[in-house]
């Protein structure tokens, strides 16, 4: 049977496994001093071990984040270095889905309690700290890229981030034929993939196949199957969001951010369906895909849906829905 995920045992290796990585950041990434950066890991889990296959900044915010986002250091910071305002700089083509999301919206909400004020600045990354700031006063949360920062580079460049990880991973066109078997499962990528697109996944009968399919990509790694969560069965792929400010980093989201993903294959190629909890419903695939996922593991009950949205989820299968909120009333 199939390791199981488990964010209990996950807790404490994920955050050990980014340590070695952000102490090197510490000495080689120099922001500014009322600077942090917000960024993130993309790591699968797979027997109790973390593969970290990439790291983002310009991340995604998503609604469903808001669940497991400690907003906690970011409020001691403010308190501790007493800023009057915190400026989320973004950019400038995601800024309305930011100000308008949930996570942007609970952020506010905690800062105004400790009478700080929130605002969005957009940029652009070829201009990214064009406007006015007060050093003193203002403190900056970057989301947006900074062409200059280390961390950035790792993100707009997968393949060097690989290379800095480990380089007996990486093969490119030049020795792809090291690598290659018959019937295995290959994921082919862009250097600068972004979201998922530059990403093939494919299972090659031939090496002639494999290298053609190779030169169109910039590298190629094993295809590494995560643990399936526990409740869904689908595929679960770790965020782990680290704050950096003032050469120290914080834990995010220290109780274990997931999306979940299934599969579909289609002649020799899997394609990826995001089925993260809290809007897994909304998938206009997700009869396709729980028929899917049946047929593989026979489940009889899916967990999906919360206090805001258990009543499509019921619509859509749920046998399971986590509704505490509708019953005792909001977290304060």
């Amino acid at each position: 049977m199939k390791n199981i995920f488990d964010k209990v045992v996950y807790k404490h290796i994920v955050d050990n496994a980014t340590k070695g990585i952000n102490q090197y950041f510490q000495g080689s990434v120099h922001l500014k001093r009322n600077e942090a950066l917000l960024y993130c890991w993309d790591i699968l889990p797979n027997d109790y071990s973390p593969y970290v296959t990439e790291i983002n900044t310009n991340t995604a915010v998503d609604d469903d984040l808001v669940e497991w986002f400690d907003y906690t250091p970011i409020l001691n910071i403010l308190k501790k270095w007493e800023y009057e305002t915190i400026i989320v700089l973004v950019d400038g083509n995601e800024s309305e889905k930011i100000e308008t999301g949930k996570w942007f919206i609970e952020l506010k909400k905690l800062c105004e309690s400790i009478d700080k004020q929130v605002k969005i600045q957009s940029c652009h990354y070829t201009k990214t700290w064009d406007f006015k700031s007060n050093k003193r006063k203002d403190f900056i949360l970057r989301i947006a890229w900074d062409k200059d920062c280390l961390i950035d580079k790792f993100a707009a460049d997968k393949l060097a981030f690989k290379r800095f990880m480990t380089d007996n991973s990486i093969v490119t066109a030049d020795y792809g034929k090291d690598i290659f078997e018959s019937d295995k499962w290959f994921v082919f990528k862009k250097k600068n993939v972004d979201k998922k697109e530059g990403v093939s996944i494919c299972k090659i009968k031939t090496k002639k196949e494999f290298l053609d399919k190779l030169s169109n990509y910039d590298f190629v790694e094993e295809f590494i199957e995560s643990d399936p969560e526990y409740q869904t069965g689908f595929q679960v792929e770790i965020k782990h969001y680290n704050l950096m400010f003032r050469g120290e980093f914080f834990n995010m989201t220290p109780n274990i951010y997931t999306q979940l993903w299934v599969y579909h294959e289609v002649d020799g190629e899997r394609f990826l369906n995001r089925m993260s909890h809290s809007n897994l419903f909304l998938d206009d695939k997700i009869d396709e895909s729980y028929e899917v996922v049946n047929q593989e593991l026979n489940f009889k009950e899916l967990s999906m849906g919360m206090s805001g949205d258990y009543q499509e989820a019921i619509k859509n299968n749920a046998t399971y829905v986590r509704v505490g909120s509708k019953i005792f009333g909001s977290r304060t």
